[in-house]
């Protein structure tokens, strides 16, 4: 079974910098106002944001190799990369206070594992 720690380290790493180079998006490097971010939305409103993400992209993902695939000829995101999708799904989980992505994040971490067990440094 997996633990939050190794879900964490299965592939949340580069998530900021994946999503920062796929939106062509650039930080200002003479201000740092982007640091100072609010939201006006209630909590609850921001968790039910989160899992409607996470719902949307489930749909994408291939129950025998744990990888979120692509559609209409579009690549999906891989095995290391979907290790970030699984890593926010147990984030969401333990912000909300909930297991509602446990078994889900579970079973396919354990999955990967399997398949890609020289691949992952899990010591």
């Amino acid at each position: 079974m997996a633990t939050i720690n190794q879900i964490l380290l299965f592939g949340s790493a580069n998530l900021c910098r994946q999503i920062l180079e796929t939106r062509n998006v650039t930080i200002p490097r003479t201000t740092l106002s982007w640091k100072n971010f609010s939201n006006s939305r209630p909590y609850d409103k921001r968790v039910s944001i989160a899992q409607i993400a996470i719902d949307t992209i489930l749909p994408q993902l291939d129950n025998a190799t744990g990888e979120f695939s692509g559609n209409d000829g579009v690549p999906g995101i891989g095995y290391w990369q979907s290790g970030n999708v699984f890593s926010v799904m147990a984030i969401q989980d333990w912000l909300a206070d909930t297991t509602t992505n446990k078994a889900l994040v579970e079973d396919n971490l354990e999955l990967v594992w399997g398949l890609w067990r020289t691949m992952i440094n899990t010591g």
